[in-house]
């Protein structure tokens, strides 16, 4: 088998795991500040890059028919999972709200439907010169209205996070960065460490400012952050441009079984009530269910390929 170029993929499995440690509020009992920038800052870079390297790829559908072959493929896993937790998520809400669940996804699901949704839009516009302006608008469109919903300006209810963290604010901008930095003339950027270190700062400084000018002391867990405008795009590319050659496809495959299955682990582990535990043995018993139950994943996926 050709070896290629897997360094995105091992990013990808990197980032999965920062999305478990954000649903697993870690540190945030014992270490409120560290939890705030290492949780609700560099964590919170995870699904900005996601995007970002789905935008990349997408660069490559340029028919019709690779764009329905794409979109067959996202609403059928879609489709998939949302059964999967449909366990989780029939009998939870009102008849209204479960209807609003089943189109905008449940829980982690939304971003396999924002992506849907995005994508589609990029498809249409992405030939379009005003499509970097577009980006730039609508994420920062999305961004105040996240502000103005945490300042409680608004009323808040069940549908709040999805008015700013949804295919137009937050999948269509990133996607459309990656898209544009998958055309030869715009990635010619390479950032050195010192460049992606200083950005990092940005992050912590962002996550800190939030902090302690929002909350006066309390965490504040934004979807959308400023500086990601700039980290999202400045890491990818960093990773991208390093060679690290390998055989296998299934690394990428990993992300995505740790990203769908980690939930219904978090679930079951505090219904199995492990308190008795350490807190780092409940944290290393969750990586060790999450990596073994994505391994079977990818197993599973060899028979059946439409489950990743």
């Amino acid at each position: 088998m050709m070896s290629r170029n897997i360094s995105l993929d091992i990013l990808k499995v990197f980032l999965a795991i920062l999305v478990v440690l954000i649903h697993l509020s870690f540190l945030r009992d014992k270490m409120v500040l560290v939890s705030q920038l290492l949780v609700n800052g560099i964590c919170r870079q995870a699904v900005p890059i996601f995007l970002v390297i789905s935008g990349y790829y997408f660069y490559s559908i340029k028919s019709k028919e690779k764009l329905f072959e794409w979109i067959k493929r996202l609403i059928i896993l879609y489709i998939l999972w949302m059964f999967i937790y449909c366990y989780r998520w029939i009998g939870e809400f009102s008849f209204k709200q479960s209807i609003f669940v089943l189109g905008a996804g449940y829980l982690h699901l939304w971003y396999l439907i924002g992506t849907l949704f995005a994508g589609i839009i990029l498809y249409v516009v992405k030939s379009k010169k005003w499509l970097a302006w577009c980006i730039i608008i609508l994420f920062f469109l999305g961004y105040f209205i996240q502000l103005l919903l945490y300042l409680e300006y608004f009323n808040k209810d069940f549908y709040e996070p999805y008015l700013s963290r949804n295919f137009l604010f937050f999948c269509f901008p990133f996607m459309g960065i990656g898209y544009l930095l998958a055309d030869k003339k715009n990635n010619r950027f390479s950032p050195s460490l010192w460049v992606l270190f200083f950005v990092l700062l940005l992050v912590l400084a962002e996550s800190y400012i939030s902090y302690k000018f929002l909350t006066k002391g309390g965490l504040v867990s934004f979807d959308l952050m400023l500086t990601s405008l700039l980290a999202a795009p400045l890491i990818f590319l960093y990773v991208k441009n390093k060679q690290v050659l390998g055989n296998s496809k299934n690394i990428a495959l990993y992300s995505t079984a740790i990203y769908l299955i980690h939930p219904i682990v978090l679930h079951h582990i505090i219904l199995l009530d492990t308190m008795e535990l350490s807190s780092i043995v409940q944290k290393l018993l969750v990586f060790a269910l999450i990596f073994l139950f994505s391994y079977i994943l990818v197993l599973i996926n060899k028979k059946l390929k439409f489950i990743l």
